[in-house]
């Protein structure tokens, strides 16, 4: 059994012990560091993906309005062919893209 002043003793060491050991330093400023450069690296690779989705909702819209206006007449089907040409320029296999045609009311 110990001596109740030994311990006392061990404890007040303790502190000095703890302030000159540097093992796990690098572990504890890892564990400040990593949060953010994981969240940093997914938000880089996110608003990658967002810019690229952007960009080819801009090409799209763009190309089919250029085809739009370049017709005196537009039909149905022309439409229908000009949506399946936007369709395919935004889609690259992940971006499920719909449209519609709308008639403007009076």
């Amino acid at each position: 059994m110990t001596k109740p002043c030994s311990f006392i003793a061990a404890a007040c060491r303790l502190p000095d012990a703890l302030a000159h050991c540097r093992k796990g330093v690098a572990a504890i400023e890892f564990a400040f560091i990593a949060p953010v450069v994981i969240v940093l690296f997914f938000g880089v690779i996110e608003g990658s993906a967002a810019l690229s989705a952007s960009r080819k909702t801009l090409l799209a819209s763009t190309t089919l309005a250029d085809l739009v206006a370049q017709e005196t007449q537009v039909k149905k089907s022309d439409l229908d062919d000009l949506f399946t040409g936007a369709k395919s320029i935004i889609s690259d296999g992940t971006v499920n893209a719909s449209f519609s045609t709308r008639t403007p009311t009076n």
